[in-house]
């Protein structure tokens, strides 16, 4: 598996902001803004362009995202699935009060780890 050289990438749509930067032992993602049903099904079909460098473990920074329907928490959820499918781990580092609160009412799947901080979940990938 080839890994390309990407620069810091940023995509906008309507109420959210998706940014990637890759690297050797992850990529991060930030998402900032709103997951509605305005945007999820753009987001849907955009948001596994962080594996385009072939790197299958993946903080996601969701310290910015405001508020997240069970559209988002399903794609987020295909985010882990194709990782882990393909030998890589989604550690979620960062995550304001509001998402905190959501998260802790659901069953997240085995595997994941949720983190207070990026620089937390960067140790998952640490050698």
């Amino acid at each position: 598996m080839g890994r390309g050289v990407l620069s810091l990438e940023k995509m906008d749509l309507k109420d959210l902001r998706l940014e990637w930067e890759p690297g050797d032992a992850c990529n991060i993602m930030r998402i900032t803004g709103r997951i509605t049903n305005s945007n999820s099904f753009d987001l849907n079909h955009r948001i596994h362009r962080v594996f385009e460098n072939g790197q299958y473990n993946v903080i996601l920074d969701l310290a910015g995202l405001e508020f997240i329907n069970s559209t988002g928490i399903a794609i987020l959820y295909s985010l882990f699935s194709r990782a882990r499918d393909n030998g890589g781990k989604i550690v979620v580092g960062g995550l304001n009060p509001f998402l905190r609160n959501i998260f802790s009412l659901m069953e997240m799947p085995a595997g994941m780890d949720i983190e207070e901080t990026v620089e937390d979940a960067r140790k998952h990938f640490l050698t």
